[in-house]
């Protein structure tokens, strides 16, 4: 029988995230290698009755609609599809689109709803979880992970705060169907960041948009307020003015 260690961290603040405690089972055998590209399937994420504030997800009292990102090299690499009404968010590791469908545009590549990395000793991953609407998606919660603790197979990440668990899975092969000697599960990984704000790679398009807006709108309320000073300004010689002239006559 092999063998294993337990390493316990203390939960600590570090520059806008906490440091997860961990527990990890050392295997060689489930590491990954340098140089190497491998695939992510997320596919659970938890959450908390309440959102980060403490309060309810939707405005109308349901539960969330989540929706999970994977982000590395600063980039996102991977979207889940939107799990609607639901405290417990299940991904499958493919999808077909509607149009796809209809098209016959559909082959492996395009079933496949997994991201991509190489491994680097000194890379990590981020993943988020939003809950989505209409129009934006509010961060539910996430975490920073170093490669070097992921594992082949099954990983799973606890929270401390409104996003509980997320589990995700780790394959070498270019079918995560056939990488069936992976069905180990890694609770937690050494050395996780458990983040407290949307990375910026996974900032929604119309949250940018929303504070580019606020710059544009700061920018015109003072350039109206100088253009308005101005006019008092001219206002008030024009005044002076007619009332000296109302003097003379």
């Amino acid at each position: 029988m092999k063998k294993a260690f337990l390493i316990t961290v203390p939960i600590l603040l570090m520059g806008g995230a906490i440091l997860v405690t961990s527990h990890f089972s050392k295997n060689p055998e489930r590491n990954l290698e340098v140089g190497k590209t491998y695939e992510i399937w997320l596919k659970e994420a938890e959450v908390t009755p309440l959102d980060r504030n403490g309060e309810k997800w939707d405005t109308d009292g349901s539960a969330p609609d989540l929706r999970g990102m994977m982000s590395w090299q600063g980039q996102v690499v991977l979207q889940t599809v939107e799990a609607s009404d639901g405290l417990i968010a299940r991904w499958s590791d493919t999808a077909v689109s509607a149009s796809q469908a209809l098209k016959g545009e559909v082959d492996t590549q395009s079933l496949q709803r997994v991201g991509r990395f190489r491994m680097d000793s000194k890379g990590f991953i981020e993943i988020g979880i939003f809950d989505g609407d209409l129009v934006s998606f509010s961060f539910a919660g996430g975490f920073r992970i170093p490669l070097s603790s992921l594992r082949l197979g099954h990983n799973r990440v606890d929270g401390s705060g409104a996003l509980k668990t997320v589990a995700f899975r780790v394959s070498e092969s270019d079918s995560l169907e056939e990488d069936h000697g992976s069905n180990a599960e890694w609770k937690l990984t050494n050395g996780v960041l458990e983040l407290i704000q949307a990375p910026e790679a996974m900032k929604s398009a119309s949250e940018r948009l929303v504070e580019q807006a606020g710059k544009y709108t700061d920018k015109i309320t003072d350039e109206l307020q100088k253009q308005g000073e101005a006019l008092g300004e001219e206002l008030e010689k024009g005044v002076n003015e007619a009332m000296k002239n109302l003097k003379f006559k």
